[in-house]
């Protein structure tokens, strides 16, 4: 589950799941904390995510996007299972973050593929975020290792989501 602010499209609430390179795939429930001092033309939300050990603890995040936000997140609910929370075997993790359809640790050997699953099995949308998420990152590491042209991924997706 991802919480977008509607004005300031930032995600304000991630309840997910990310790689621990010890573990596996775990649960992470995120928030973005509101600033202390809010100025004008400046996010309302500080930079770095906070993680918490429960969804209990994204609550009060949760609360505050609805008081700003009353039409958007009327009905939003945290109600997530934690049925697994942390998952050990590669397919099973591919699964759940490539949804429709098959999907094993061959397809996902090489950047370039897990692009190309992201323009496959993503809405014009999702895959907008994605991407842009994935550039901000790339960008930080772009001086230390070969990285895939994401940007012309990034433009495809933006033209399906136009049509």
């Amino acid at each position: 589950m991802m919480a977008f602010d509607p004005q300031t499209e930032e995600l304000v609430i991630r309840v997910g799941r990310t790689f621990d390179l010890n573990h596996g795939l775990r649960r992470i429930f995120q928030y973005r904390p509101e600033r202390k001092n809010q100025t004008m033309g400046k996010s309302p939300y500080v930079k770095t995510m906070k993680t918490v050990h429960t969804i209990e603890e994204l609550h009060d995040a949760l609360e505050g996007l609805k008081k700003r936000h009353p039409a958007h997140f009327k009905d939003v609910d945290l109600n997530v299972k934690d049925h697994e929370i942390v998952v050990t075997d590669p397919s099973k993790a591919l699964k759940m973050m490539f949804p429709g359809g098959p999907i094993n640790p061959e397809h996902v050997r090489t950047a370039e593929q897990v692009l190309d699953l992201i323009s496959n099995r993503f809405a014009p949308d999702m895959q907008v975020k994605i991407l842009n998420k994935a550039k901000d990152a790339m960008e930080s590491i772009a001086g230390q290792m070969r990285t895939p042209d994401i940007d012309a991924y990034l433009e495809n997706a933006k033209k399906k989501r136009e049509t």
